[in-house]
């Protein structure tokens, strides 16, 4: 990121400014492999007075561009390319520093079937699984 002692500068001189990086991630597509931005995200957290988000549907994003737009300091939103499926009701309240729980899942059943895939790669070297695990 050429732009990173800039945007460090400004977090700990507590600017005001907002940031949104879009076709980041590993779903970007048609894009290729070239236009992933796979650092954004982790660069961000590393720097102070910074808030960051990362909305999984397009009500989240437009409540994170809400909420960006009202905090009193630097903030930086993610935004995905792929057409994701609504999550939240458009009424969905919001708040800085609090997730929201979509789907509880069994994790040692899940961790029991990545095991059961990874004993199986092991015995045919040639199969690609991708790993069951959701965190």
């Amino acid at each position: 990121m050429r732009a990173a002692d800039q945007i460090r500068m400004g977090a700990i001189s507590f600017t005001q400014v907002k940031y949104v990086g879009s076709h980041a991630g590993v779903s970007i597509g048609e894009d290729g492999p070239s236009q992933m931005a796979l650092e954004d995200f982790a660069f961000f957290r590393t720097v102070p007075n910074i808030v960051c988000f990362y909305p999984s549907d397009a009500v989240s994003a437009e409540r994170a561009v809400e909420l960006a737009a009202n905090y009193p300091g630097a903030v930086y939103i993610r935004t995905s390319r792929p057409n994701f499926p609504i999550l939240y009701k458009n009424d969905e309240v919001f708040q800085i520093g609090q997730a929201k729980v979509q789907k509880k899942m069994n994790y040692k059943k899940k961790l029991r079937q990545s095991f059961f895939f990874l004993r199986l790669l092991s015995k045919h070297p040639m199969m690609f699984v991708q790993s069951s695990l959701q965190v």
